[in-house]
C-alpha cells in the first residue's frame, strides 16, 4: 500500500513538472497588449491621494531580448537600479530622489519633500529655479546613488548620507549629500538637503 501511494506521487510530480515545462508564452497575453492608464482624474472636491511613496516605474533601458519564435522575454528588464530598497523605505526615498532629478522632473522631485522642508538659505523659489538649472546643466546624464548609509536620529527621522554621482558621457562627478528624512502621513519626506565636505 504505501510503495503505491509512493508510485502515485511520483506520477503525479511528474506530470506537474510536465505541465510546467510546456507552459509557453506562444499566444500574447492580455498583458502584453495593456498600456497606461495615465495619471488619477479626481473629481471635483476630491482629495488627492498622497502618492509620494507610490511604486515609481522608470522607463525600460535598453533593448528588451525576444526568443526567436516566441513573444516572451529571454531576460526581464531590469527594474531596480539598487536591489535591497524596499518600497516605501527610507532608502527607496533616496533612490527615487536621484531618479526625479535624473529624469527632470521638478514636479516628481518636489512631491518627495515635506511641507516643513526649508532649504540652505530659506528661500524656496531660489532652491527651485537651482534645482532646475541643475537638471537643465545634466543634459543626457544621470545622478545615481552611491555607498548609501542610514542612521536613526531623533524623533523616528532617518539621515542618509551618500555620494551623489553625476554621470555625464565618460565624465563622472562624485560629491557627498546628507538627506534628513521624516515621516510625514505614514510616507517618508525630506526635511533637510545639505551637501557635505570632501568626496
Amino acid at each position: 500500500m504505501m510503495n503505491s501511494m509512493r508510485v502515485a506521487g511520483l506520477m503525479l510530480i511528474g506530470l506537474l513538472l510536465g505541465a510546467c515545462s510546456g507552459n509557453t508564452c506562444d499566444r500574447p497575453s492580455y498583458y502584453l497588449n495593456s498600456g497606461s492608464t495615465g495619471d488619477i482624474v479626481l473629481p471635483e472636491g476630491a482629495t488627492a491621494p498622497d502618492t509620494r511613496s507610490s511604486l515609481k516605474i522608470p522607463p525600460p533601458s535598453g533593448t528588451l531580448e525576444r526568443g526567436e519564435d516566441s513573444p516572451c522575454l529571454e531576460q526581464p528588464p531590469a527594474y531596480y537600479e539598487q536591489s535591497g530598497a524596499i518600497v516605501g523605505s527610507p532608502e527607496a526615498l533616496v533612490y527615487a530622489w536621484a531618479e526625479a532629478i535624473s529624469m527632470k522632473n521638478i514636479e516628481n522631485l518636489q512631491s518627495l519633500y515635506s511641507d516643513y522642508f526649508t532649504p540652505v538659505g530659506g528661500d524656496l523659489a531660489a532652491w527651485k529655479a537651482e534645482k532646475q538649472s541643475q537638471m537643465q546643466a545634466l543634459g543626457e546624464g544621470r545622478v545615481t546613488v552611491d555607498k548609501l548609509s542610514m542612521a536613526p536620529a531623533p524623533g523616528g527621522r532617518m539621515i542618509a548620507k551618500f555620494i551623489q554621482r553625476i554621470q555625464s558621457g565618460s565624465s563622472v562627478t562624485d560629491s557627498r549629500m546628507e538627506l534628513i528624512l521624516a515621516r510625514d502621513n505614514n510616507a517618508w519626506s525630506i526635511i533637510s538637503e545639505a551637501p557635505l565636505p570632501g568626496n
